[in-house]
């Protein structure tokens, strides 16, 4: 079965949603139930975040690669 670029795109998004809200569920759960020691996980987690943002809706990749416009 073919995929059409649209479907694609709608996957990828779709994806990239449920990535972040179980990012998110993640980087609650570790603030609220570990040590306030453990911060460096939080600090991970939202830097995961930050890439499946700064990549998926502000398209850095499209910047650095010429070919991509």
């Amino acid at each position: 079965m073919q995929v059409s670029g649209l479907q694609q795109t709608l996957r990828k998004g779709a994806v990239v949603l449920v990535l972040l809200a179980v990012l998110t569920a993640i980087e609650f759960a570790v603030a609220v139930w570990l040590d306030p020691g453990r911060f460096a996980i939080l600090g991970v987690i939202a830097i995961a975040k930050t890439w499946l943002v700064v990549d998926y809706f502000m398209h850095i990749r499209k910047s650095w690669n010429a070919e991509d416009h």
